[in-house]
């Protein structure tokens, strides 16, 4: 994640020179300060829900938005998907009930992980989705959804 987000700015900086010459300054400001506010905003996240909503739905072809995660320490990112893209792109399959107990960062910009915990697990049946507890095997298959570098409990999550 700390790779991508420095490639993607490393990419905006030289879009900014490249596009916006005399007003570089200004543009690296006003990128700093939406970032800034994203990442910091208090709830009710009034104006990074504003630019969100501006984005998403009043310019054409912005159908994902992705920024940074406060909760993660900024090692992970959240998403926000536009209902139309949803609904054209996407289909439901299965939940996991999870928890999670406890981010371990060594530093920033390096491996992290997570220790987290699952509960039950939902399959779709239309408009329903019926839960159960996974069986040894589902549960290999959600780790291999994720990754090896969490640490998983399987208990109940509370």
């Amino acid at each position: 994640m700390h790779k991508f987000s420095k490639n993607h700015f490393d990419e905006f900086q030289e879009w900014n020179r490249r596009n916006c010459k005399g007003k570089e300054e200004h543009i690296e400001y006003l990128h700093y300060m939406i970032t800034e506010q994203f990442g910091f905003e208090k709830p009710p996240y009034n104006f990074s829900s504003w630019v969100a909503n501006t984005l998403m739905y009043e310019h054409n072809g912005i159908d994902v938005l992705m920024y940074p995660s406060w909760k993660t320490q900024f090692m992970g990112c959240n998403f926000a998907f536009h209902p139309n893209f949803i609904d054209q792109y996407m289909t439901l399959d299965r939940v996991f009930q999870m928890t999670v107990k406890e981010f371990i960062i060594e530093k920033p910009g390096s491996e992290s992980s997570i220790k987290w915990s699952h509960g039950k697990m939902g399959f779709v049946d239309r408009t329903n989705i019926h839960w159960k507890w996974p069986s040894e095997h589902e549960v290999s298959v959600l780790l291999n959804y994720v990754g090896g570098n969490y640490n998983v409990n399987i208990s109940p999550t509370k």
